[in-house]
Formats: C-alpha cells, sequence, structure tokens
C-alpha cells in the first residue's frame, strides 16, 4: 500500500518531456488525480508526433524513452476518460484485484477439511502466484509443521497416560468390585445352596486381574472348589497369589476363604461334614 501511495504522489501530474533539439513541447500535462482531465485520442495524436520528431532529430536516448513514456500515460489517460476513469483509481482497482486474487488464493488453501487439515496439504509445490507470498507461506507452513509435531508428541505423551489412568481405574473398580462381592459371599452362611453352580460371586487378584484372563474359570460355588484336583488347585492359588504348600485340603480351605465363604462353611468342609 506504501508503494501505492508513492506511486501516486509521483504520478500526481506528468509533464511532457523537454528535449535538446529544439522541438515544441506539447502543451498536455497529465494529472491522474483527476476524475476527467481531458485528455483524448488527438492529445494521444500530438504525443505521437512529438516522439516521431524526437527520433527523427535523433534526440538523445534518454529524451525518446521519456516521450515513450509520456505518450503510453496518455494512450491509458485517454482510454480511461473514455469509460470515466482515470488512472489512479485504475492503480487502485488493480491493487484492490490482486490482493483480493491473494486472499483467496490463501484463504482456498489454508480452509480446513473435515479432518482438520488444509484442502490442499498433500500439494508441496502450491503456488499463491506472487513470489513474496509463497516464501511467507513456506516459512509459515514450516513453523506449522514444526509446531504440529511437537503438539503431536505432547498429546501422544498424553494420551498414554490417560490411557495408563484407565487401567489403573478399571483395576482398582475390579478390586472394589471384588471386595463387594467377598462381603456378599459370607452374607451365604445363613442360607442358600452353596453348591449351586453360581452360589458365589466371583472375586479377582490383587492385581484387578479376572480369573478368566489368566485361563481359569471364576471360582462360584463350594462343590466347585470341592471336586479340584491337586494341580488345579495349585493354579489358583497361584492367580490368586496365596502359596502353594501345605496338604490339597488347606489349599483349598485358603481358596474359600480367600472368596468371601464364611469361616463355618469352610471348616466343615475341610472336615467333610454339610455346609450348615
Amino acid at each position: 500500500m506504501d508503494d501505492l501511495l508513492n506511486q501516486k504522489n509521483q504520478d500526481i501530474v506528468l509533464l511532457a518531456p523537454g528535449n535538446s533539439v529544439n522541438l515544441e513541447v506539447p502543451t498536455i500535462n497529465i494529472d491522474t488525480n483527476q476524475e476527467n482531465n481531458g485528455i483524448n485520442e488527438s492529445n494521444v495524436e500530438e504525443a505521437n508526433v512529438y516522439l516521431s520528431r524526437l527520433k527523427l532529430n535523433n534526440a538523445p536516448g534518454e529524451e525518446q524513452r521519456q516521450g515513450e513514456i509520456y505518450l503510453t500515460k496518455l494512450k491509458q489517460q485517454a482510454a480511461e476518460n473514455k469509460i470515466g476513469t482515470n488512472l489512479h483509481h485504475q492503480r487502485l482497482r488493480d491493487s484492490t484485484i490482486e490482493v483480493r486474487e491473494n486472499v483467496d488464493h490463501i484463504n482456498q488453501y489454508l480452509f480446513l477439511d473435515e479432518n482438520g487439515q488444509p484442502q490442499d496439504a498433500d500439494n508441496t509445490t502450491f503456488d499463491f502466484g506472487n513470489p513474496a507470498l509463497n516464501q511467507m507461506y513456506s516459512l509459515i507452513r514450516r513453523d506449522l509443521n514444526a509446531l504440529t509435531n511437537r503438539m503431536d508428541r505432547k498429546f501422544s505423551g498424553v494420551d498414554r497416560k490417560f490411557r495408563g489412568m484407565d487401567r489403573k481405574f478399571s483395576e482398582m473398580k475390579r478390586l472394589i468390585m471384588s471386595q463387594e462381592n467377598r462381603s456378599q459371599n459370607k452374607l451365604l452362611a445363613s442360607g442358600g445352596d452353596t453348591d449351586s453352580p453360581n452360589a458365589y460371586l466371583p472375586i479377582c487378584n490383587d492385581r484387578g486381574q479376572h480369573p478368566t484372563d489368566c485361563g481359569l474359570e471364576p471360582l462360584t460355588s463350594l462343590d466347585q472348589i470341592n471336586r479340584m484336583n491337586g494341580i488345579l488347585t495349585d493354579q489358583y492359588l497361584s492367580f490368586y497369589h496365596l502359596g502353594t504348600t501345605r496338604l490339597v485340603s488347606e489349599k483349598k480351605a485358603r481358596l474359600m476363604e480367600y472368596i468371601g465363604i464364611h469361616e463355618r462353611i469352610v471348616v466343615n468342609s475341610v472336615r467333610g461334614a454339610p455346609p450348615v
């Protein structure tokens, strides 16, 4: 915009160029800050004749170049006057169009798709049609990529922590549920069929693992425990971290106590007496 304003100030009045070969200088000056300065085709013809005389009289090259510039400006102003717009307004319009096109290019590229990514993210040779914008885009994209990579690493770390927290909460939930189940299992001492397949609620180990996580059936009945052999009993004891020493009957009693079976039922089961 500063360049445009400077250009305006320089071109407000364009005087007809002088010469060193004693030619009469045209009297028409171009006032580009005036809506309609009266310049028309006849003035263009006058400037054309003046340029031709400069060339015929072998005027210095710089004077001929200034004459060409003057002729070009007259042609532009005459054309603008014909449609009612002066050169200054034309420059503003052209500059506005260029800015709008550049903004459209940027908006088209930076418009995010449904995945939150630039629509042309895969187009590494995207051209805004302007070297300065291309350079600015390259710098911005480099910084954005670096920032995105840093954020991805941060979020990956946060995700890992949340997954770890989810596992911890899941384990805690299982442990709390096991404690509640153990308390309910003790109530079966006062009644109920303790030998039915689902008499007792399943219990997790102290790590929050369910028996099925390790290929074992949940312990849900007294009869299920009484029918286990020594090998299977040791597998359950290892799962619950209860130790595998002593007699098989004592091992089974240890399992019964762990899952919450009432002491009286455990004692009677070890003695071979029916549960009461």
